[in-house]
């Protein structure tokens, strides 16, 4: 379980230093709405759209890019979008969709960061992205964890590091959120041993404080020795752990938010990864966290958190099929 002491909502996340020293966008404003409401598009390429629409306003200096066939890349880049004030947009392998297009083309941006290889986003989509930026740039490794190894290298003052399953998306819905309210990263691991690039990242980073996601069954105690390993013996390690996915959110959304309340809150599909996906830096700027819910009942302890946290506006990524928004508790 995640400790009882409260983490603190940072005013500010981590810069994030991507070709230049490029500078946070100021092009973002809270929802204003209160109530319940919905943000979905037609599949997961239009919601990741509808997103950044709801909250990111043209010009903008940053948009991050990455693959909506897969989750790794996108979930590891929500933090990192998140501190340059960015939005994250989805694009198939080998096709930009008629939406992102649109948006691209709305937001103008000065800079385009592509995360991940040309195994995820081939050299065709990236050139077409980048004719809507002066500046683009593909941040990558050899594989998932290089990638987020990547990534965080390239935050500045991320003190924060928050560890997720390499194999399994569930964990990390939630803990970009967390980990963008702390002004942290976002790496991935293997579940019985740190992959090297994870290795390396921890140490250049040396945090004084990780958030393992998940329990033994993703994430298991020798992986959170090696991390204790790692770390000066000032810095903390935490693990939310929760009975199942649902839970673990929840974990979080009360740890960072818990004491105050949230003006705003976020509910995606636990059951798949895609709506939450472009939803990290969207959180960020509305303050809120990112919850889990089922396709036809709100799970007790999303429902638990929810009347917890009292937000103001309650919103539901993706749509009515995905995404449950009535009365029913399961």
């Amino acid at each position: 379980m995640l400790t009882t002491r409260a983490l603190p909502v940072v005013a500010a996340a981590a810069a994030l230093l991507i070709g230049a020293a490029v500078p946070a966008s100021a092009a973002s404003a809270p929802l204003a709405d209160t109530g319940t409401t919905r943000i979905q598009g037609a599949d997961r390429y239009a919601t990741a759209v509808a997103v950044s629409a709801s909250t990111f306003s043209p010009p903008q200096d940053v948009v991050f890019v990455a693959s909506g066939e897969n989750y790794p890349d996108a979930l590891a880049a929500g933090p990192a979008a998140a501190s340059a004030d960015a939005p994250i947009l989805l694009v198939r392998k080998d096709s930009v969709p008629a939406d992102v297009v649109t948006e691209l083309e709305r937001l103008k941006p000065s800079h385009v960061v592509v995360v991940g290889g040309p195994g995820v986003v081939s050299e065709t989509t990236v050139q077409q992205v980048a004719s809507y930026a002066t500046t683009s740039e593909r941040v990558f490794g050899a594989n998932r964890y290089e990638t987020a190894e990547q990534i965080l290298e390239r935050m500045e003052g991320a003190d924060s590091v928050y560890v997720a399953s390499g194999a399994g998306f569930a964990d990390a819905l939630g803990g970009g959120a967390a980990a963008a309210a702390e002004g942290g990263g976002l790496l991935l691991t293997a579940k019985d041993s740190l992959p090297d690039a994870t290795v390396r990242a921890l140490q250049a980073s040396t945090p004084s404080h990780v958030v393992i996601l998940g329990g033994t069954g993703v994430v298991s105690r020798a992986v959170e020795s090696q991390v204790k390993a790692l770390l000066p013996s000032t810095a903390t390690v935490d693990r939310a752990d929760g009975a199942d996915r649902y839970e673990t959110a929840e974990i979080l959304a009360e740890a960072l938010w818990g004491e105050g309340g949230a003006p705003t809150a976020f509910v995606a599909s636990g059951m798949g990864y895609a709506d939450a996906l472009a939803a990290t830096p969207v959180a960020y700027v509305n303050d809120a966290p990112i919850l889990l819910t089922k396709a036809t009942c709100t799970p007790g302890v999303t429902d638990l958190v929810l009347n917890d946290l009292a937000p103001k506006l309650t919103v539901y990524l993706g749509g009515p099929a995905v995404s449950y928004s009535g009365t029913k508790i399961c």
